[in-house]
This record gives structure tokens, C-alpha cells and sequence, in this order.
């Protein structure tokens, strides 16, 4: 079942971002007719849409009423950051900025000032830890990353989960390997940023090797489950 592009652009918008190309452009670049019998997001029966808002909203995983494949080639795959992401560099920080903000202006002892302003920096970068919002996701039009953009299933080639061990702790990384230029397989951009969301943390980086790094620590399932969901749809629609 073949969901119109505007169902899943509401469902998938993430906050700061430009709108989507128009549905038509994108009909253009797939080759494929929309029908107009399909329904959007609005034409949803109450329960299913509730319960994708507040699955959305607590940042589960899966958005949709159950796990299995057919709902989540119909529903997508989306993940926000998880609900404890964010206790220490975000709140820890902002509480001591501020403490020490109000302290200097009590005091009017000028060397408070640095660590006040590191501290606000820090809670500044971390800040999208706190949103509960979409951060990535897939879905029937391709890989969904928040401030990056919308990339074709086609220009996948492989998914990837890659464990970096130390001595204190093991991190896992999903990297998403292109065949194309990232340019070429964007179908929507959204790469420009308010300006003063510039210096916020991303969900992504990316080097000159042609991969897309999404580190998966600040998401709650774990790594192994977002990489076969990623790979469950790539599957189904490349």
C-alpha cells in the first residue's frame, strides 16, 4: 500500500526544518502516478492517529499500533531522542549556568562569568536532547534524518551498525552507505538551519567517504533492532 506524500510529510515533519519538495516533484523523480483515492494523515481513523501522536511523543520506536512488517511498511519507523538523553549535558549544565549566572549578579565577582558561559554552551549544544521530536526514520519515500534530509531508497547501499569499543564502555553507530553523491541522493534538503540553531547538536555527521554516521546512543532500542527496522524497509522499497 502506497501512502500519498503529504501523509507522510505530517507525520514524519520534524520542528526546524524547510517544507518538503511538493508532492508533485516528487511524483516527478519517482515515475509513479499518486492516486487520488488515497487519504492523508487528516483521513485517519481517530485511534490510529492518537496512537501515532503519542507513540511520537513518548519516543517509541515503532509508530504505529504493532511491530509487525505490514504496519511498519504503512506506518514508518521513527525514532526521537530518548527520554533521559540530555539529564547531564543539558539539564546538569543549564542548572549551573544559571547558578552561577545569578551568583555573579549577587556578588559582582567577575571570574564566575567563564564557567557561566561554558556552562550555557554546553546546555545550549545539547539542547536538542530535550525535544521530543522525530530525530531519523524511515519510511516508503527513503531514510528520514532531522537537518539533514530526505534520501532515496535508491541511493542506499548498504545499512550498517557498528560497534566502537573503550575501555569503560561500548558505543554503536549506524552508518548508511551511498551509492551516489549525498547531492544526488537527497530527494529534500534540509541541511539550512535557522541561524540560531547553527550550533546545535545533529543527529548525523558525515566525512568524505561517502557514509552517513548516526550515532545511537542518545536512542532507546537498541542498536541491532534500528539497524533491521532501516533494513526491513530499504527491503521493501528500494
Amino acid at each position: 500500500m502506497r501512502l500519498p506524500v503529504e501523509h507522510f510529510q505530517e507525520k514524519w515533519e520534524p520542528v526546524f526544518r524547510p517544507k518538503m519538495r511538493q508532492s508533485k516533484e516528487l511524483e516527478r523523480r519517482f515515475r509513479f502516478r499518486l492516486s487520488p483515492r488515497r487519504s492523508n494523515v487528516g483521513a485517519m481513523p481517530v485511534p490510529e492517529l492518537c496512537r501515532t501522536i503519542w507513540r511520537t511523543a513518548e519516543g517509541t520506536a515503532f509508530m504505529g499500533s504493532d511491530a509487525g512488517s505490514r504496519d511498519i511498511a504503512e506506518w514508518g519507523y521513527i525514532l526521537a531522542y530518548a527520554k533521559k538523553a540530555g539529564n547531564f549535558n543539558f539539564n546538569t549544565m543549564a542548572l549551573l549556568s544559571v547558578t552561577m549566572f545569578v551568583l555573579f549578579a549577587a556578588t559582582g565577582y567577575a571570574p564566575l562569568l567563564a564557567p557561566a558561559v561554558a556552562a550555557g554552551c554546553v546546555a545550549y549544544f545539547y539542547y536538542p536532547l530535550k525535544e521530543r521530536t522525530p530525530r531519523i526514520g524511515a519510511g516508503q519515500y527513503g531514510i528520514f534524518i532531522d537537518g539533514l534530509g530526505l534520501i532515496s531508497w535508491r541511493a542506499v547501499k548498504a545499512i550498517e551498525r557498528v560497534a566502537f569499543t573503550s575501555r569503560v564502555t561500548r558505543t554503536y553507530e549506524l552508518q548508511i552507505h551511498l551509492k551516489t553523491p549525498l547531492e544526488n541522493a537527497l530527494l529534500a534538503d534540509w541541511r539550512k538551519l535557522p541561524i540560531w540553531r547553527l550550533l546545535m547538536k545533529l543527529p548525523w555527521h558525515m566525512k568524505r567517504d561517502n557514509v552517513i554516521r548516526i550515532p545511537l546512543e542518545p536512542f532507546e532500542p537498541p542498536a541491532d533492532e534500528i539497524r533491521s527496522k532501516f533494513v526491513q524497509l530499504w527491503d521493501q522499497f528500494r
